[in-house]
């Protein structure tokens, strides 16, 4: 979606703006705001992304694709572990897949709530906020005073008897209607439409800042970056398939090692050794990405 296809969306709500003198300034306004958010801030929720599908990824790699390999070795005590540390397995490669692919990963920080409560300064929305309240509190005075009005005019229309309406009753309480109401609830309809706009034409925004940054990393920096996830994936793998072999010469069932497992992906030696190890590497990424002038101030 672009401004042109938001503009035609929420016409009236644009030109409610455009009225109160708004409308410039708020796409100004909002284009600085998401170009110049922390980029610190930015490499967080990448990383809490990046974590959240590996952690996830492992949970269900160690609940059906281990459960395989136990199977196997089980069955099979002779077996030596150099095919299995090698063996590709399905949910790791799909894992690789989408932690290289830009679009995956803007669709996931989108969807974080974290992304939608990032706070942004700005006085002039809060000057927007202001200017609609009062605009709601005044359309909802009229709004009380034609309440009254209309049922006022009740007793005054023309009523029916022995339960005997005409056209012309039907048609008085609809004028009614529409005088008393109809026309104050557009007005509401056309503060809601400005709302709308705003929110979308900055969540639009925000994506595209996202994009750009995601791309920095993940098209420019892309080999270095495939290099690191394969390490962090395969040497998770590796280091399961070897403790699983390890736990299963012991003696223990699969239900015994896949707990253990479990507990030690949701332990928070585990979580904060991940997450740091994700942010240190995003974090040289970007740096090299940045022009040097940028990184330099000159």
């Amino acid at each position: 979606m672009d401004l042109k296809t938001l503009e035609k969306k929420y016409a009236s709500g644009v030109e409610l703006l455009k009225q109160y003198g708004y409308y410039d300034r708020v796409i100004e306004e909002i284009h600085l705001l998401v170009k110049y958010f922390d980029t610190n801030y930015f490499l967080q929720l990448l990383t809490e992304n990046i974590f959240d599908d590996i952690k996830g990824t492992f949970r269900s790699f160690v609940q059906k694709e281990l459960k395989a390999v136990y199977d196997e070795l089980q069955d099979n005590p002779t077996l030596t572990l150099s095919p299995f540390l090698e063996r590709e397995f399905n949910s790791l490669t799909i894992l690789l897949s989408c932690s290289l692919n830009v679009k995956y990963q803007v669709s996931g920080l989108m969807r974080y709530e974290q992304t939608r409560r990032l706070p942004f300064k700005s006085s002039l929305l809060q000057a927007i906020h202001r200017k609609l309240n009062g605009e709601i509190q005044e359309y909802y005075k009229e709004l009380s005073d034609n309440y009254k009005k209309y049922f006022r005019r009740q007793f005054s229309a023309p009523m029916n008897s022995n339960s005997h309406v005409s056209i012309h009753c039907i048609r008085e309480l609809q004028k009614s209607f529409e005088e008393c109401f109809i026309h104050q609830m557009q007005k509401f309809y056309v503060l809601s439409e400005a709302l709308q706009f705003v929110h979308d034409y900055f969540i639009m925004e925000l994506r595209g800042s996202i994009q750009e940054r995601v791309s920095i990393i993940f098209q420019e920096r892309r080999d270095r970056l495939e290099r690191i996830m394969t390490y962090f994936i395969e040497d998770l793998k590796r280091n399961f398939i070897r403790v699983l072999d390890r736990q299963l010469r012991r003696g223990k069932s699969f239900k015994w090692i896949q707990k253990a497992f479990l507990l030690f992906l949701d332990s928070p030696r585990f979580e904060e050794l991940m997450r740091r190890v994700i942010y240190q590497s995003l974090s040289a990424l970007q740096y090299r990405s940045e022009p040097s002038d940028a990184r330099t101030g000159t």
